[in-house]
């Protein structure tokens, strides 16, 4: 899957990409800055990713993605939402993660990690985190 990793004003992810066992990329952008400041961050398939981008930006009905996509989305007054595969989000407490490394990322946020730190230490033991770590900062 992935890791994603926010403390309300960073967020990290990974950039790897598999598919039954295989790695297609390391260097993926899983995580996007919205035209209105928000970053998002999308965990499941590669494919889901773009299209519910283009949701959040408006662009029509939310996206058909697989059943393990999991996303959360950080706007500029710091608040978090996390969104499932139907489109329904609830509010998030910071520091927070989704996909496979979640909770390897939020204990290491929970321990002084920067989330791009914590996708490091969820890559040291999660199969599906790794490659390239992209990070986005809100107002930057």
């Amino acid at each position: 899957m992935t890791t994603i990793a926010t403390d309300g004003r960073t967020m990290s992810s990974d950039g790897l990409v598999t598919s039954n066992g295989t790695i297609f990329g390391t260097t993926f952008a899983k995580i996007a800055k919205l035209k209105d400041g928000r970053i998002a961050g999308s965990a499941g398939s590669a494919f889901d990713i773009t299209p519910f981008h283009d949701w959040l930006e408006g662009s029509g009905d939310f996206p058909n993605v697989e059943e393990n996509f999991d996303a959360l989305v950080i706007y500029p007054d710091g608040s978090c939402r996390s969104f499932d595969g139907k489109g329904r989000s609830v509010p998030e407490q910071v520091p927070t993660a989704c996909g496979s490394g979640r909770e390897l990322a939020i204990g290491a946020m929970m321990a002084g990690a920067s989330p791009k730190r914590a996708i490091k230490i969820a890559s040291s033991r999660d199969c599906c985190t790794g490659g390239k770590i992209t990070t986005l900062t809100v107002g930057k």
